[in-house]
């Protein structure tokens, strides 16, 4: 069988993929689709099924939708844990100039937006690096798995891949199918290009990519799926909302077509066969100024539609958008902070397989399996590899009491610096690039004792006149605020006296979008 050949489940996934990026991709997309996402009516011919299809609103809440859940994600940058010898990747992870956030989040939107994604990490001969490619689902044609000394990893992978062709006019370009395919022969990683002209397929050479000389024992690729790493084709966890969008689609079209039709009364008359007029040569004309000679015993009107049928579509759209709505919160959704019982628990636990934590943890350990990937490459230890996506999808706002009962918690000794360190990071006052260990370190370093100053030429506190606020240094930015609260803490300050000394506190945590 040719390289083209796909996987037999690959098929059914990609017509469910190219559904939810067509309706992703908004108005136009869809629209141009035609009866594709708008069934042709009977009856109707070409240019009256544009007009039906023209005036049909399609509601883009599923993009929108796409846009805040990595929106939620994005808010804060992800943090990636590693060697100083990859700071180049992280600032370039694909030659092209993308950072490693902004790649992180190019994987989320497509993981997001189709179920899977593909990110094969190669190696520059010239520049003397590693580095990443992207491969959306679409292109991941075939895969075949085997056991390697007792675990399950990739034994082939196929990538259709578009090259451009040039003619011999300068400004003609043309595109080729050509497939990549990823092999492990052996216990050996090898890659393999086969060109196709539509008639025929031709194998080009073996290549066996190294480090240092010797040959990889894996396959670098990884598979990004919206539950976990490996070759199952998963869905979009929008394809529930991207289906309703397209039903809203359908029945917006067919209100639009019954009031194109209804929505103007036409006028009638009964009892009458020649509108007492020349109906050959003088047409029928109404309005105030023209006057109907009709017989003895004829009526004139107006057809309205009463509009019952029109109300029935538009409430059933309402209907529609309150459910598409409840479905991209429903992504969004975090445990309860409510006491639940056992049994509601285990039920939440169970519907919470279609969140969007879900699809973070699953980004999370496909960028990091990349970079320890490239790590690898590099000859440098990959268990100091690590990314971490941001979780906190709603502002997990800390107000500055609660920061000084934090300190207080952690000087008693009722918290770890690792535990005070999670909350400053879950409440955002640390800076976004701070560095973790180095952080904890200073933590660490709070409990130290710290000399009093005792002299009476430099006290700490400014009594100020009689009946006049104290006054007390103030905290310029946050990187000071730890420590100063600390030495306030030790000097017996009552956290009202702290927050009345220190209002820049509630300036510095809005600076921070807390």
């Amino acid at each position: 069988m040719p390289a083209s050949t796909p996987h037999p489940l690959h098929e059914h996934w990609a017509n469910k993929a190219f559904k939810t990026r067509t309706v992703t991709s908004g108005e136009e997309a869809v629209k141009s689709m035609g009866n594709i996402f708008l069934p042709h009516l009977s009856g109707l011919s070409g240019p009256e099924y544009n007009d039906y299809k023209e005036r049909a609103q399609f509601y883009n809440a599923t993009r929108r939708t796409l846009s805040a859940l990595i929106g939620s994600v994005f808010r804060r940058d992800a943090t990636f844990t590693k060697p100083q010898e990859m700071n180049q990747i992280i600032q370039d992870l694909d030659l092209d100039g993308t950072t490693a956030n902004h790649f992180t989040k190019q994987v989320l939107k497509e993981v997001l937006t189709v179920g899977r994604h593909g990110i094969l990490v190669d190696y520059d001969n010239n520049l003397q690096r590693p580095y990443c490619t992207h491969y959306i689902g679409e292109t991941i044609i075939n895969h075949r798995i085997a056991s390697q000394n007792g675990i399950m990893q990739l034994e082939m992978v196929v990538l259709a891949e578009q090259t451009p062709v040039y003619g011999n006019d300068e400004f003609e370009t043309d595109y080729q199918t050509q497939y990549r395919v990823l092999r492990l022969q052996d216990g050996i990683y090898t890659q393999q290009l086969y060109y196709t002209d539509g008639r025929k397929e031709t194998a080009g050479p073996i290549i066996t990519p190294t480090i240092n000389g010797r040959p990889l024992e894996y396959i670098p690729f990884v598979i990004v799926n919206t539950t976990s790493l490996g070759c199952d084709y998963e869905d979009s966890p929008l394809l529930d909302l991207v289906n309703l969008n397209i039903n809203h689609y359908k029945f917006s079209a067919d209100i639009g077509h019954a009031l194109h039709f209804t929505s103007l009364p036409t006028p009638y008359a009964t009892g009458v066969d020649s509108y007492g007029q020349d109906k050959e040569t003088t047409p029928l004309r109404i309005g105030s100024t023209n006057m109907l000679m009709l017989p003895q015993g004829a009526t004139v009107g107006m057809l309205e539609f009463t509009g019952a049928g029109v109300g029935s579509l538009r409430q059933y759209l309402n209907d529609v958008e309150n459910k598409m709505g409840k479905l991209g919160a429903r992504l969004l959704e975090k445990p309860s902070a409510q006491p639940e019982t056992a049994e509601t628990t285990s039920i939440r636990q169970a519907a919470e397989g279609s969140a969007l934590i879900t699809v973070v943890e699953s980004v999370d350990a496909g960028i990091t399996q990349a970079l320890k990937y490239c790590a690898d490459y590099m000859g440098i230890n990959i268990d100091e590899v690590e990314v971490e996506l941001n979780r906190d999808f709603i502002s997990a706002q800390i107000d500055s009491k609660s920061l000084i009962d934090m300190i207080k918690a952690y000087q008693d000794g009722g918290i770890s610096e690792e535990t005070l360190y999670y909350q400053l990071h879950k409440g955002e006052v640390l800076p976004p690039d701070h560095d973790k260990q180095k952080e904890i370190q200073r933590l660490q370093g709070l409990k130290a004792p710290v000399e009093q100053q005792t002299t009476d030429a430099d006290p700490v506190v400014d009594q100020g006149q009689e009946g006049q606020p104290l006054i007390h240094d103030p905290m310029t930015d946050e990187t000071d605020m730890v420590s100063h609260l600390r030495e306030m803490i030790e000097q017996g300050f009552s956290n009202e006296e702290i927050l009345e000394l220190h209002p820049e506190l509630s300036r510095l945590f809005n600076q921070n979008n807390i």
